[in-house]
This record gives C-alpha cells, structure tokens and sequence, in this order.
C-alpha cells in the first residue's frame, strides 16, 4: 500500500529522533507476559483469573470463533468444558465458574485465538493481561485508569444518544463500501488508495528477459505483458528465477486478500488489521469527526528518552516554543462544509498533536474513544483509548508550560465543566459531532436521497406536471 504512505517535509530540532512504533512497544510487553504465563509454576490470583477470563470471553465473542473450535486450537482435554473454567462473562461468579490457576493454559487459549484470527499473539497477550501480575505493567496503576475509561465511555455514550452518531457512521460504512466496489479510490478518513494499490496479476514482462531468451524458452514473439506468471511452466527457468516467481504469486495472492478485504468494508474505518491502531488517517478529516484538542503528548519511550532527563527538557523546550501553533477547525458553515487550517510550521507533524475522537471500533458494533495524533515517522495515526493505552499515558509527557503527564491532561479534559455545569468534553465532541453528517459519503448519500425524494413527488401529488 506505498500509495498511502505520505513523507512530511523535513524540518528541523523536533524532527531529528527515532521512535519505537505503537506495535513494537506493546509486543514487547506482550511478548514478556507470555514467558511469565508459559513458565510460571506460580498458581494465578483470584483477581488475576477473573481479570484475564472476562477479557478472554470478550475476545472470543468479538472473533465470532465456535468455542469448540478454539478448545480444539488450544489442545484443551475436555473441550468447552475446560474453556468455560478459563473464559467468563463478567456478570458470573469466578469461583462458582472454577476457574483455573494455571497460567500457561490460559497463554495457549490466547496462542489459539491469536492463530485463528491471525493476529499477533504477543499483542493479544498484552491485550489480556495488561493490569494483572503477570504483565510489566504494575497493577497498581489499575483502578484510577479503569475508572478514566469508564468516565470516556459514559460521556460518549450522552454524546451519541443526542446526534446518533453511531447510526450516522454505519451508513457512512455502507455508503463507503458501495463506493470502493464502484471503483472509487477515495479512503476517507485515510488519505486515498493509489491506483498502484489495486492487484494486477503479474506478467512474463516482470522479468525483463531479451527477446533472445523469450524466444528460447518457446515464447516467440508473444507480448510479455499477456503472459501471466501463474501460467508459465516453472521448469523452464532455473532456481532463483523460480524462486522470484514463487515469491511474486504469494505477494499477489496477498494483494487480493487485501482488496478482498476493502471491497467487503473491512478496512472502512480502520486502515489496518489491528482492531486498536490505524495508520495513515487524513488530519483534515478531522474536520468531520467529534473531536477535542488534547494538546502535543509526546511518548518519552518511544523517542527513547524515557531515562535521559536532559533530553526530554530539550524536546519540551523545543516543543513550547511552537506550542501556540495549533490546527483551527472552523465548525460547518452554511455551505455545510467543515474545514481545518493547519500551522504552516514544517515542524507541525513533529510535535505530537493529540486528539480525542469518537469513533466505531473495529467490528461496527459501537463507539469508542480514540486518540489521534500526528507523526512525521509514520504519518498521523489513531489508536484506541484502552486501558492498556491508558497506562501508557502515564509515562508520556504533555508539553505545557508546568509538567503533566498525557493521562493527567486527558483527566482534566474529562472533569473539565462548563459555566453551565455540562462536562466540556460533552459540549465539544456534540459542537463537533454535528460535523460527521457532512462527510463526503453521507454527503452523497443526502444528495441522492433528495434526488429521488424529488422524482417520488410526481406520483405522491406533491408536484405532477402530467396533470398541469
């Protein structure tokens, strides 16, 4: 998908670091849970089973995997029954659940699900575990973060209660799919598909063979680019070249997977096969989304500065010197169109901006809060306001002029109220929220739809010129 990828122009001071990715960091973290659970001889608290058993329930039920079929996966001795002793909803008792202390046969219910979504299995191990004792992560942290999650939810939940939000992004999801089946290469709220993105079944002509070995091979004057790979005898060509032939089809069968994938709406909201992470999101598309500014929110660990005290001053300096410059999104206006003015600093996308969106997950099965910010690395990103993320926030840095982690702003904005009383948060993500009815799918959707509301009205009575 290199159609998708934007290079931000290089500046300087902010510009000059390297940054772990958002996977990198959590697989990593995952990757040491799994050793825990696979050798640990150490019975799981109450707490710690309870804890990872409703999140693994959580997760079977959003795979839409059989649990017998995932028993099996797991080499679970008594199928189901044994699952039901390591995953429970969570309105159910754990101990009259029974559920199981052991570690590593929790881990292979995880391994198995991680194999028969294809998902990362560290990922979905830091995903589970995150807050218990087996994680890096020191429970303790927990309660306070569990609470700020809920505090997200509950105000998203009076915000999409007012404009019906969510109800307005799944049309938004159909009328996008219905577009990319027609060809269409708009992505939005990604930056749009390339026309190099879409599969072509690769040619003879890719491997630039001289009409002197084309026709020694037997192929004559045939045009190469009409002869596809898949129908070439491989026995022709000598190992290498098979081997490049090989590796070329797999690549194209993979191509076709994806596409499969965009034309089916999968890809609509998330670009990507993570359910918590999404690159490559258009910040003018913010425009349309409810949103509120959070502030630059800089992740020491992955600058890694985390324990450089002097570095994290330099970049806090550098950072405030620019902090003024910050996007201006103008609420719709009576053309209907929302716009962003982004700072013309070419150090802009280096800062870290943050946002706090409302936006559906993965599966389309509801809202979730999710942060978006900008990156020169890797282009502006959004990632999913988990507890997992949550805690990460703790240790990264909000540049104000008085020191502030990202989870203490992002508590502030939460208990921030109005004169009035109202929580601000509710007041700027309904002010914004009002926005997403003019994004370009509904937009199309609203046109159409009064278009043939129009041409119904000769045969309702409202206008009939037939009958003068």
């Amino acid at each position: 998908m290199g159609g998708n990828v934007i290079k931000f122009p290089q500046g300087a001071g902010l510009m000059r670091h390297t940054k772990k990715n958002h996977e990198e960091l959590h697989e990593e973290r995952g990757r040491q849970a799994g050793r825990v659970l696979a050798s640990s001889r150490t019975r799981l608290s109450w707490e710690d089973r309870t804890s990872i058993a409703r999140r693994l329930h959580d997760e079977i039920v959003r795979s839409g995997i059989k649990p017998g079929d995932i028993a099996a996966a797991a080499r679970l001795g008594n199928g189901t029954k044994e699952l039901n002793k390591l995953a429970m909803k969570a309105d159910k008792d754990p101990k009259k659940a029974q559920l199981l202390a052991y570690p590593d046969r929790y881990y292979d219910v995880m391994k198995a699900l991680a194999r028969l979504t294809r998902q990362n299995v560290h990922l979905v191990v830091d995903r589970l575990t995150v807050g218990t004792s087996v994680h890096p992560t020191r429970a303790e942290q927990l309660s306070d973060v569990e609470k700020t999650m809920r505090a997200l939810e509950l105000l998203g939940a009076r915000v999409d209660k007012e404009l019906g939000l969510f109800e307005q992004y799944r049309q938004t999801f159909f009328s996008k799919r219905e577009f990319i089946r027609r060809g269409d290469l708009r992505n939005w709220p990604f930056y749009p598909f390339d026309e190099h993105d879409m599969p072509k079944a690769p040619t003879l002509a890719e491997l630039k063979l001289t009409k002197k070995a084309l026709k020694a091979l037997g192929f004559g004057s045939a045009e190469p680019s009409t002869i596809l790979l898949k129908d070439i005898d491989k026995d022709l060509f000598d190992e290498s070249m098979c081997e490049y032939i090989n590796e070329r089809l797999e690549q194209y069968q993979d191509q076709l997977e994806w596409w499969s994938k965009l034309r089916d709406g999968y890809f609509s909201f998330w670009n990507g096969d993570q359910d918590d992470y999404a690159q490559c999101i258009e910040i003018e598309a913010l425009a349309f989304l409810p949103h509120v500014y959070v502030g630059m929110v800089f992740d020491w660990s992955a600058w890694g500065v985390s324990n450089d005290e002097s570095a994290i001053r330099r970049y806090r300096q550098e950072a405030l010197e620019v902090a003024d410059q910050v996007p201006e999104i103008a609420l719709a206006d009576d053309t209907g169109e929302p716009r962003m003015r982004l700072p013309s600093n070419p150090d802009f996308y280096a800062c870290d901006h943050t946002w706090l969106i409302l936006y559906p997950d993965r599966r389309l099965t509801t809202l979730v809060p999710v942060l978006v910010q900008t990156d020169d690395c890797i282009g502006s990103h959004m990632v999913r306001c988990t507890v997992s993320k949550l805690i990460e926030l703790q240790s990264a840095g909000y540049i104000t002029d008085t020191p502030m982690s990202g989870y203490e702003r992002l508590v502030q904005i939460i208990g921030e109220r109005m004169p009035d009383g109202e929580y601000a948060l509710v007041d700027s993500w309904l002010k914004t929220g009002r926005n997403l009815r003019f994004n370009p799918y509904l937009r199309v959707a609203e046109q159409s739809y009064e278009a043939r509301k129009s041409r119904d009205e000769m045969f309702t009575g409202g206008r009939n010129d037939e009958n003068g």
